[in-house]
């Protein structure tokens, strides 16, 4: 796990780790130093895209969870279980074996490690 700052200083980004091998999903937790809510936002990339999608945008400005943690809103981005190369790197069998609901699984040990009950959840 690591954490890191925003240039303005009004959220933080958590990284994180869940899973066991070779089903790793790594995850970016942005915790914004206001809350302006009381829901936590979960963006899960379709169609086998990474959490970068939801991050930065192609001229690498910022995306829309930075967007919105300046905004004071929680979010979570979340990278599709071998999909994280720097995490794991999956073989093709292992990455052919793996269910939707084995994805759907890690997403749910994600919410339940980071976002407390009071929360409300939103996709």
């Amino acid at each position: 796990m690591s954490i890191s700052f925003n240039e303005d200083m009004n959220y933080k980004i958590k990284t994180g780790v869940v899973g066991r091998k070779p089903y790793f999903m790594k995850y970016n937790h942005y915790l914004p130093s206001k809350l302006g809510g009381d829901s936590v936002i979960v963006m899960v990339a379709g169609g086998g895209h990474r959490m970068k999608v939801w991050e930065t945008t192609p001229d690498g400005r910022p995306g829309w969870a930075p967007l919105l943690a300046k905004k004071e809103r929680e979010v979570i981005t979340v990278e599709w279980a071998c999909n994280s190369p720097d995490v794991h790197k999956c073989s093709t069998q292992e990455l052919c074996s793996l269910t939707q609901k084995e994805n759907m699984d890690l997403i749910r040990q994600v919410i339940d490690k980071e976002v407390p009950q009071d929360r409300k959840i939103v996709f």
